[in-house]
C-alpha cells in the first residue's frame, strides 16, 4: 500500500508540473497569435514595479490614455519612461494589453519543453524520495548512505579543479 502512495505522489506533482507548463505554453501561444493577427497601437512606457516577493516584474504603458499593466513586458528593450512600445489588445478580453516586441521574440524554442519536462522528471525524483522516505521508513537509512557517498564523490571531484595557491 506504501509503495502506491508513493506512486501516487510522484504521478500527482509530475502532472501538476507538466499542466503548469503546458498551461504557459498555450497562453504563450495565444500571446504570439494576437500580436500576429492584431493592429499594433503605439503606447508609451510609463513604469516598471520590480517583483519583490512576486515572480516577475510588472510593466505599466499609457494606453489610450490611460495606464495599462501589460503582459510580456520583458519584451520591451531598455524600459524608461517615455519610451515608445508597440502593444496589442485581445479583442475578446480587452483589458489583455500585450507588447508586440519583434517577430524573433514570438518564435518558439524547445528550451520550454525540454526545461518542463527536466523540471517534471526532476520534482518526480525529489517528491520519490521524499515519498519513499515517509512512507516507507525502513528504505531511510540506505538512501541517506546512497546519497552522503554520492554528495562526497561530487566533492571530491569538484576539489581537483580547485586552484591551488602559486
Amino acid at each position: 500500500m506504501r509503495d502506491v502512495l508513493t506512486v501516487a505522489t510522484v504521478a500527482l506533482v509530475v502532472g501538476c508540473i507538466a499542466a503548469i507548463g503546458l498551461g504557459g505554453q498555450a497562453e504563450f501561444r495565444h500571446a504570439a497569435e494576437l500580436v500576429e493577427t492584431q493592429p499594433r497601437e503605439p503606447s508609451t512606457f510609463v513604469e516598471l514595479v520590480p517583483g519583490g516577493r512576486r515572480l516577475s516584474d510588472r510593466y505599466y504603458v499609457d494606453f489610450r490614455g490611460e495606464e495599462t499593466e501589460v503582459d510580456y513586458g520583458v519584451l520591451i528593450r531598455d524600459p524608461h519612461p517615455g519610451l515608445m512600445v508597440d502593444v496589442v489588445q485581445d479583442p475578446e478580453n480587452p483589458s489583455h494589453i500585450i507588447v508586440a516586441g519583434t517577430p524573433d521574440d514570438w518564435t518558439e524554442t524547445p528550451d520550454g519543453p525540454i526545461l518542463m519536462w527536466g523540471f517534471g522528471v526532476l520534482g518526480g525524483l525529489v517528491t520519490a524520495s521524499i515519498a519513499g522516505l515517509k512512507f516507507v521508513p525502513e528504505r531511510t537509512e540506505p538512501l541517506l548512505i546512497k546519497l552522503i557517498d554520492a554528495l562526497g564523490g561530487l566533492m571530491r571531484w569538484l576539489t581537483r579543479f580547485r586552484r591551488r595557491p602559486d
